[in-house]
């Protein structure tokens, strides 16, 4: 009786011990900043000294925030690239790389909110220019 009792002790603290396995912890990618990826235009709203301009996205105009510092505008048919550098969670530095739908100036952009499915940027000249706007915001969503 007492080889049994062992028997059945020893069997139970092996079955113990390999019954339990670790998962592997998920962890996302490094350096992802929740801005980063696609975003569709929901709406972009300019703001110039003589009034405003309300831009209402479809499924094909996009922000893209590429991770190597790289934001890819399409807005029906204008596209434009910008290097950005995001200095902390919620605001960035656009510097232009094409021109045509901003022009050739550099731009602050204030990420006023961001969550997983939507974002809004509030983006303002750094080089004034009278013919620039003078606000812009826009609602993306994912």
């Amino acid at each position: 009786m007492r080889n049994l009792t062992t028997l059945t002790a020893v069997l139970l603290v092996i079955v113990t011990l390999f019954s339990c396995t670790k998962k592997a912890a998920v962890t996302p990618p490094e350096n992802k900043k929740p801005i980063e990826g696609k975003w569709q235009i929901k709406r972009d709203t300019v703001t110039l000294a003589s009034g405003g301009v309300n831009f209402v996205g479809t499924s094909s105009d996009y922000f893209d925030f590429r991770t190597s510092n790289r934001l890819y505008i399409k807005e029906g048919a204008k596209l434009d690239t910008f290097a950005y550098n995001l200095t902390s969670d919620n605001v960035m530095f656009i510097g232009a790389v094409g021109a045509e739908l901003y022009g050739n100036y550099t731009y602050k952009g204030n990420i006023q909110t961001v969550t997983a499915g939507s974002a809004t940027i509030q983006i303002t000249p750094i080089t004034a220019n009278p013919d620039t706007y003078l606000l812009r915001i826009v609602n993306l969503q994912r």
